[in-house]
């Protein structure tokens, strides 16, 4: 059975990018109108058949893309009982780009065009496009439609237009041989379900034989269990005492490895271990005893060193201070020459600098009213670029109302009114003179008495052809009026229209012309008034002017003098005393290094160099002789180990090869019993994935022999067909056809009908009625389905579209419903809902798109879709 597992919509209608997944059960799809509910029911059938329920298409798949996008995509899951069917179709303006696919999760890919794709899907479900959409796929305001059209929709089933279409060609026996082609196939499937019971019989056996086997290796695995229990006892032991023996020889070895690597470090061989502790030890305190004497020997050449190490350092000390002072006191004699040619300028530039400051003072003060000066100048030079723009604008609007004076002048627009009043007045009088000579007309043509019908005079048939043909030329001669009276309305409507049109923009450009002289004089006056400030502001503006060359032409010695204004008589003094300072300190520095010098005769800077070198090497010594004494105490320890350790494995009582011998054994016995539960467990895996075939089996060859007795009707039906070929006629045959169909649409149809608890005892359809529904509650009166409650005939139609769906073998196990509710009362509502409730106990799943919060109660899955700035949002909502 196949359900609907998820779709995803891509640049597809309002869609930008949604994904909508479904349930078992009640999938609700519910929003307001427009935000992309049904497009999501379009989405499927795109997918399935590449075509649309709405007629979206209009003849180009690419009306279906989103508006504004080039391409886009639907993508749908199908879930089967044992696989799962992916279909990618795509949707683009430029057909080159499209790539639709079709694939099983199981068998991998299936088809690779849209012609492909809808020839598998059709074998797959078991139904096309046509048959979907008459069944179980129910368009908007449809629900019931199935009844109204039941005949119809028998024809399709009966195949009743082919098979016409053969009788009139003459080939009745390709009826004939359509009818065998089904019985050769009751035939086939009957060999199959004695195919399916030979396979579910050899099934059961080998689950017999695959028991019995469990069995067997089941008392071998108990054997081993015991074996491998018992060794396990009794190598536990063993482990441990091994463990032990390890341990103890492991550190023996370790131990003799680091006393042997000892002696390595004072030239001695493994075999003075044999000699003694004693010797060992004295020939590693020679070695301590040498580095000790060559260390006291050090210590004299260090210690002279290091006190001329430190006349050394002060002597570059005053050296370096001494350069320094010298250099301090050619940079202070440099300055104080800077410094007297500074103060010199200052004197000679105070008178500029202090005529500067005033004109600059006085610029401060007139420059505001300067600054107004210049906003006016702009200001005005703007206002007459403005003032000259808008004369032109006014000249140009009184162009152009001259222009349209002009043109208004044409049209004389009382006398146009007064012609469209006559006209409108002439038509109304033809039609009402046209209605009146079409009844007279109707009223002649039924008259069967012998006098007329409009003035009750005597009527012969020869006066009354003559009434009706002087009534028709009046007829058609109103008519004709009427045609010509409608055009020059139409015409004159055209000219009021135009000549309003004229009128409207004479007053908008009247207005125009007026608001832009209105501007213009208040800009004129406006500039009068600015022109006045900007003469009274005149001289103080020129007099700023001067003002600002004279202060350019003494700016470079106001800033010159600024910059050596610092410079005082104070300063030029304390440097002069400063530098006799320094020269003072400089004798000092240097009379102290001609005493170090005498002081270090003798002793020369390369000997006090290697001075760091003699106290590394003096560290090394100590370090060594440190070490000497550590590895004497570390020998010491690690000969005392050894001796205990050889002395504890003697003692032990350990053999390894009996141990070896133990483990492989117990190794073997655990390897057999992992390979007997690994035995047990395929076969048990075995025998439950042949009870689940078996299930299966059995389940497919009740649906086949459920089928097969649908055989006799074929049997029946060709035995008919044989009889009626000679003697039924062209008329008679559809109708055959469609009777001993709906004879299976009745018990198919009763049968779903029963399962919504609705109280009838029998379902009939009425051939003489175009096969309408006909139910009986059991008291033996019929009712027809146009007088059934609302919960009913909903009922009745589900039950139908099911049924129809079966006829064609069907494997669709899914029911859409596109706005149920639409039209309908809250009475009709309530009783639909009921019915959808009911439905979920034999229908897998049902699909219901609406706007309806309503529906929303008893859903398994609630899916709201709204439109954000054209664009559909689609959430899941949580189901109380």
């Amino acid at each position: 059975m196949i359900l609907v597992k998820s779709i995803t919509l891509n640049n597809f209608l309002s869609h930008k990018q949604n994904k909508v997944e479904f349930v078992g059960g009640i999938n609700v799809i519910v929003g307001e109108n427009g935000a992309g509910k049904s497009s999501i029911m379009e989405g499927i059938l795109y997918a399935l058949f590449g075509g649309s329920a709405r007629g979206h298409l209009k003849g180009k798949t690419a009306d279906l893309i989103k508006k504004g996008e080039r391409q886009g995509w639907v993508h749908l899951e199908l879930l089967d009982e044992n696989d799962t069917y992916i279909i990618h179709r795509t949707i683009s303006v430029s057909s080159s780009h499209v790539t639709d696919t079709l694939a099983s999760a199981r068998k991998g890919p299936l088809a690779s065009s849209a012609q492909a794709i809808t020839q598998e899907i059709t074998k797959i479900m078991g139904l096309d496009k046509d048959t979907l959409m008459d069944t179980v796929f129910v368009k908007q305001g449809e629900m019931e439609s199935v009844i109204d059209n039941l005949g119809k929709v028998l024809e399709k089933v009966a195949n009743v237009e082919n098979i016409t279409k053969l009788r009139k060609q003459g080939t009745f026996r390709e009826l004939r041989k359509e009818i065998q082609g089904r019985l050769e196939y009751f035939e086939k499937i009957t060999e199959n379900s004695k195919e399916l019971e030979k396979e579910i019989e050899d099934k059961e056996s080998k689950v017999v034989r695959e028991k019995i086997a469990i069995d067997n290796f089941s008392k071998q695995l108990e054997r081993v269990t015991e074996e491998r229990e018992e060794l396990e006892k009794r190598i536990v032991p063993m482990k441990k005492a091994r463990e032990e023996y390890i341990s103890l020889t492991g550190k023996r070895d370790t131990i003799r490895l680091e006393i042997i690597s000892l002696l390595k470090k004072y030239s001695l061989d493994e075999e003075n271990l044999d000699v003694g502790e004693g010797m060992i030890i004295s020939k590693m305190k020679d070695v301590g005893n040498s580095y000790a004497k060559e260390k006291e020997v050090l210590d004299e050449q260090i210690a002279k060193l290091e006190r001329a190490e430190g006349v050394l350092k002060l002597l570059d000390e005053l050296r370096r201070e001494s350069k320094r002072l010298e250099g301090n006191i050619k940079e202070r004699e440099k300055k104080l020459v800077e410094l007297k040619q500074k103060y010199d300028k200052k004197i000679s530039l105070f008178p500029n600098y202090n005529k500067y400051a005033e004109l600059r003072e006085k610029a401060r003060v007139l420059e505001k009213e300067y600054l107004n000066f210049a906003k006016e100048d702009k200001m005005i030079k703007e206002l007459r670029k403005r003032v000259e723009q808008r004369k032109i604008n006014v000249n140009n609007l009184r162009e152009k109302l001259s222009g349209l004076e002009k043109n208004a002048q044409e049209f004389n627009l009382n006398l146009i009114r007064a012609e469209s009043d006559r006209v409108i007045q002439e038509l109304s009088n033809n039609r009402t003179e046209l209605v009146r000579i079409t009844d007279a007309i109707s009223k002649l043509q039924n008259t069967t008495e012998g006098k007329c019908p409009v003035c009750g005079a005597p009527m012969d048939e020869e006066h009354k052809k003559q009434l009706l043909e002087e009534y028709e030329k009046k007829k058609a001669l109103l008519q004709g009026n009427i045609f010509r009276l409608e055009s020059e309305k139409k015409e004159l409507e055209n000219k009021m229209k135009k000549g309003d049109d004229f009128e409207r923009q004479i007053i908008k450009v009247r207005a125009e012309i007026s608001q832009a002289e209105s501007e213009l004089s208040k800009e004129e006056i406006e500039l009068s008034s600015r022109e006045k400030t900007l003469k009274a502001l005149e001289s103080n503006a020129r007099e700023y002017e001067g003002i600002r060359q004279e202060l350019s032409r003494l700016e470079s010695d106001y800033n010159e003098y600024v910059s050596v204004s610092s410079v005082s008589e104070e300063e030029i003094k304390e440097t002069e005393m400063r530098i006799e300072e320094e020269r003072r300190e400089f004798e000092e520095k240097k009379n102290e290094i001609v005493k170090l010098e005498k002081e270090l005769q003798g002793i020369e800077r390369s000997d006090i160099v290697k001075l760091p070198e003699l106290k590394q090497r003096k560290d090394f010594l100590l370090g060594k002789m440190k070490e000497v004494d550590n590895d004497i105490d570390r020998f010491t320890d690690l000969f005392r180990q050894y001796k205990e350790l050889i002395r504890m494995i003697n003692v032990m009582n350990f053999n390894e090869e009996e141990y070896q011998q133990t483990d492989k054994q117990l190794s073997e016995l655990e390897k057999r019993e992992n390979e007997l539960k690994s035995e047990i467990y395929k076969r048990k895996y075995l025998i439950e994935n042949e009870e689940k075939e078996i299930s299966q089996l059995k389940d497919k060859l009740i649906n086949t022999k459920e089928e097969i007795k649908e055989k006799e009707v074929y049997d029946k039906a060709l035995g008919k067909l044989r009889k009626l070929e000679d003697v039924l006629s062209d008329e008679k045959l559809p109708a055959y056809l469609k009777q001993t169909v709906s004879r299976i649409l009745e018990k198919k149809a009763y049968m779903n009908l029963s399962m919504f608890d609705m109280q009838f005892s029998s379902l009939a359809l009425d051939e003489r009625n175009d096969y309408q529904p006909l139910l009986d509650k059991g008291d033996g009166y019929t009712i027809p389905a146009r007088n059934l409650s609302g919960g009913e005939r909903v009922a009745l139609s589900l039950s139908l579209r099911l049924a129809l769906a079966s006829l064609h073998n069907s494997r669709v196990g899914f029911v859409i419903l596109d706005e149920p509710t639409v039209f309908l009362d809250e009475t009709r509502k309530r009783e639909l809902l009921s019915v959808i409730l009911k439905s979920r106990e034999f229908i897998s799943q049902i699909i219901v798109v609406t706007h309806d919060e309503e529906v929303v109660e008893g859903a398994d899955s609630v899916i709201k879709v709204r439109n954000l700035n054209g664009n559909s949002e689609v959430v899941r909502e949580a189901v109380a």
